[in-house]
């Protein structure tokens, strides 16, 4: 078995996940689940996937905004999204004067914030937005793509799949 690979995830890898529940109550119709969400989900072999309150206070935020929400309702969806999926909360971080260099460097406070979070956890940044990924990987090159981790992750279950097939077949002789 391979090491798993601990990343955090930045607010654009789950919000998804808000804004669809979020419209099924606006909206009352149901929407199908977040395939980035269901990727994490069902790969906990290979995957320990982070994020922080302050990532779901950014997201309480927007969709309280964007759906005109009420707020014991958005707890009850980042309740949901807790139980629901297997996401590790960090409750208590740490910021370092790197997020204010970061930010007067033209990074936005909150993504200073949170790749400042990933750094002090020993975590891969994940991020869908390009603006930021660039900026980010002139810090650090633990920062990475959503679909890059597929990739990753995908080539490790093949390696171990390849390995366990050749568990069962003796070496091949050389012949003489």
């Amino acid at each position: 078995m391979t090491e798993k690979l601990k990343v955090y995830l930045d607010t654009n890898i789950i919000y998804d996940y808000f804004q669809r529940t979020a419209k099924e109550i606006v909206e009352n119709k149901e929407f199908r689940n977040v395939k980035k969400l269901l990727f994490i989900q069902n790969n906990p072999d290979f995957l320990e996937a982070y994020t922080s309150f302050f990532t779901l206070i950014e997201v309480a935020d927007r969709i309280m905004r964007d759906f005109d929400l009420k707020p014991e309702r958005v707890r009850k969806i980042i309740e949901s999204f807790i139980q629901d999926y297997k996401i590790e909360i960090l409750r208590s971080v740490t910021l370092t004067e790197e997020t204010l260099d970061w930010f007067l460097s033209n990074i936005s406070m909150k993504d200073a914030i949170q790749l400042n979070i990933a750094l002090n956890e020993r975590l891969v940044f994940i991020t869908e937005d390009d603006k930021l990924f660039r900026k980010a990987r002139k810090i650090t090159e633990n920062v990475m793509k959503f679909n890059r981790l597929v990739r990753i992750i995908k080539n490790l279950k093949r390696r171990e799949q390849a390995s366990s097939i050749l568990m069962f077949f003796p070496s091949p002789r050389k012949l003489v």
